[in-house]
């Protein structure tokens, strides 16, 4: 194998590992960093608890993070199914923030690489380096900004790898004492709206 073609593979294989998600979540919950800032939803949270624990629970409870303290967590599996946890109970845990740009990084380098990759699998023989030499300089910049914000992970809070269970608390839908006048049982998902398109006065 030539060492373009080994390029051609590398950068592929990059612009691909750049849509990995560590956390299968909601659309609805994918929120963006700025939108959790107004959001009145709680964040989504994965957790695996300790074998034995409750039989009637799954290893591993998914669910947005409707409130907790020290002794218990409260997640809204689906809509009006709550699940409750101890906090004994949870050997890992993770929560999302807010979404992890790595797929925008990627996305976007991978469609300003296309006119190149076009250009090099047509011109492979005469003209394929000089593409490959302008696409290199450029993809190295986009998946290594994409690599980064995936190594960092910095929308993802980690238990016990990263911090305590307690800092959970401040991304529930209620982060503060648990209100009286609302039975967790009537509470539904967050959905997703499809943004349409807006139009102008004259109707069109």
């Amino acid at each position: 194998m030539s060492g373009n073609k080994k390029i051609v593979i590398l950068l592929a294989a990059g612009i691909l590992l750049t849509a990995c998600k560590t956390i299968i979540l909601p659309d609805a919950y994918n929120f963006t960093y700025r939108e959790r800032q107004i959001n009145p939803y709680g964040c989504w949270m994965n957790a695996t608890l300790f074998p034995g624990k409750d039989p009637s629970l799954a290893p591993i409870v998914k669910g947005e993070l409707i409130w907790m303290n020290s002794d218990s967590i409260c997640m809204l599996e689906k809509d009006h199914v709550v699940r409750w946890i101890s906090t004994g109970w949870v050997k890992e845990a993770q929560l999302v923030t807010h979404k992890n740009m790595s797929n925008v990084y990627g996305n976007a380098t991978a469609f300003l690489l296309i006119p190149n990759a076009v250009g090099t699998a047509i011109n492979f023989n005469d003209y394929g380096g000089d593409f490959l030499a302008i696409a290199i300089p450029l993809a190295v910049v986009g998946l290594s900004t994409a690599f980064i914000e995936i190594a960092s992970q910095r929308n993802i809070l980690k238990f016990p790898k990263k911090t305590v269970l307690e800092d959970f608390q401040k991304f529930a839908r209620f982060p503060a004492d648990k209100p009286l006048n609302i039975d967790f049982k009537d509470l539904t998902f967050k959905k997703y709206k499809i943004k349409t398109p807006r139009r102008h006065k004259n109707g069109n």
